[in-house]
């Protein structure tokens, strides 16, 4: 039965380890994404591990995503100069929305 008030938070660390292909995974999900939760494979900001950040927000593109992303994850480092980077980053990951 569909809801309209049933929704998934697309957890990428979490999709990191039980998904064989986080963007496949996007597409599949596509109008039930409610919430994007971004973490690296490492669980450390995006851009410190192995996720191909790139293809995920190509995916959330691609099925018309416009809600809210939020960092979940730890910082190694100075958060004042990390998380700057980070912003810049993700920045050069997304395409043109």
């Amino acid at each position: 039965m569909r809801s309209p008030n049933i929704k998934v938070m697309a957890d990428l660390f979490q999709m990191n380890i039980e998904e064989r292909d986080i963007a496949e995974s996007i597409k599949r999900a596509g109008e039930y994404i409610h919430h994007v939760h971004l973490s690296d494979s490492n669980r450390l900001l995006p851009g410190y591990g192995n996720i191909d950040f790139r293809a995920t927000f190509a995916a959330l593109k691609e099925i018309g995503y416009k809600g809210h992303m939020a960092l979940e994850c730890a910082i190694s480092g100075n958060p004042e100069e990390e998380l700057p980077k980070c912003v810049e980053y993700l920045k050069n990951c997304m395409p043109e929305y």
